[in-house]
């Protein structure tokens, strides 16, 4: 950021981690998933009049194409929520480019890299479509593409999960943040790990990385 920031600026809510910041992750995924549910749809009614393989492919393709953009506005807004949550008078933040980072480097805790994953699965859902089709019709099909969308409703929360931690930990790194507390959401489903951590405090350069498993949802305040 070209201003400059101090530990001041901080939302004190925040800082004193009573206020998690994935209500605003979720709020996002909630409305950006409505979106893919309905370009899926209108992908299952196309298919229904699609003449040949190719033009189910090119339905299918340009279905995931589109929520593509939708997963990566749904990131984009869950990185900016996150660092406006630490950080609200600090301006919009470079969203765009470290969400484009993001999905081109091998993610954590997911385990591949975001966008060839996603190409990954586009084409899958074709081949599923396709098999489909030929096996049991048109019903068959638009089944395929039900189980891909689910497919790609997770992604997208999942990666929402992580733009959240990769905007609070941007939002720290502008202020000037030397030491975090760990917060973990303490109920019945707190692994094994988290649990623990919880209250702990570290230097923000030897921190556990975050998330720490598949929907994960702890979270860092800086304390210092």
């Amino acid at each position: 950021m070209a201003a400059a920031l101090s530990f001041d600026d901080l939302n004190p809510m925040a800082v004193d981690g009573t206020l998690s910041p994935f209500a605003g992750t979720d709020s996002a995924v909630a409305a950006y998933a409505r979106r893919v549910v309905r370009r899926f749809s209108r992908a299952r009614s196309a298919l229904s009049q699609a003449s040949d393989l190719y033009a189910m492919m090119e339905i299918v393709y340009g279905c995931w194409d589109d929520a593509w953009a939708l997963y990566r506005g749904c990131l984009e807004t869950a990185y900016g929520r996150a660092y406006a949550l630490l950080l609200p008078h600090a301006g919009q933040p470079p969203a765009s480019d470290a969400i484009g980072a993001y999905v081109a480097s091998y993610a954590l805790p997911e385990g591949f890299v975001p966008q060839n994953e996603w190409e990954r699965r586009r084409a899958r859902s074709f081949e599923s479509v396709a098999a489909g089709q030929r096996a049991h019709g048109t019903g068959a099909a638009a089944s395929a593409m039900v189980a891909s969308r689910n497919s790609a409703v997770r992604m997208m929360g999942q990666g929402a999960d992580d733009a959240t931690v990769l905007g609070m930990a941007a939002a720290m790194a502008d202020a000037g943040v030397t030491r975090v507390r760990y917060n973990a959401v303490e109920d019945s489903r707190t692994c094994g790990t988290c649990l623990p951590r919880d209250g702990r405090t570290y230097r923000i350069d030897r921190a556990p990385r975050l998330p720490e498993h598949p929907n994960c949802r702890c979270w860092y305040s800086p304390v210092s």
